[in-house]
């Protein structure tokens, strides 16, 4: 006599076997997400060697490692995508937020006690017609060796806020 299967035997079968497929499915997605967040982990590694990068504790790390990564994920798709006239590229700035970023690096911030526009004095300065007359139109600072190559000036100001502001 032959094994009598019941619809209910059927769909439970079908049930089973597409949780299966779905497990398998998830267990391949998260090892691959793993693998991934290992080359990340690496490359964050390669990248603190390189700028000489140190943390204070294991989550600051963990934290700034999570926004390299983002800002990693975030080169290569533009990179990827190639329809730029130009390529980016990680630098010492790659641990950082956008707003972190922003708030260390650009602007000027007074700091109170500093020095104002207000508060420095300014000469009058009056030139003849003929002072004006000997300027050149135009003026190559290059030329000149007036101009350098560009330099990376940290938080602009910072500096001389400490010597001036005192």
């Amino acid at each position: 006599m032959a094994p009598i299967h019941s619809n209910s035997s059927r769909r439970l079968d079908g049930t089973v076997l597409a949780l299966l497929l779905v497990l398998v499915a998830a267990t391949a997605f998260v090892g691959a997400a793993a693998a991934r967040g290992d080359a990340l982990a690496a490359r964050h590694e390669r990248w603190m060697a390189k700028y000489g990068r140190a943390y204070t504790d294991a989550a600051e790390k963990l934290h700034r490692q999570e926004v390299f990564a983002a800002n990693a994920r975030h080169v290569d798709a533009v990179n990827r995508a190639g329809n730029r006239t130009y390529t980016l590229g990680l630098n010492q700035f790659s641990d950082l937020t956008n707003e972190e970023f922003v708030e260390k690096h650009l602007g000027y911030r007074h700091q109170p006690g500093g020095l104002r526009p207000e508060d420095t004095p300014v000469a009058a300065v009056n030139m003849s017609k003929a002072q004006f007359q000997s300027t050149p139109d135009s003026l190559d600072w290059r030329a000149q060796g007036a101009v350098t190559q560009v330099k990376n000036q940290a938080p602009c100001g910072k500096d001389l806020q400490a010597k001036v502001g005192k």
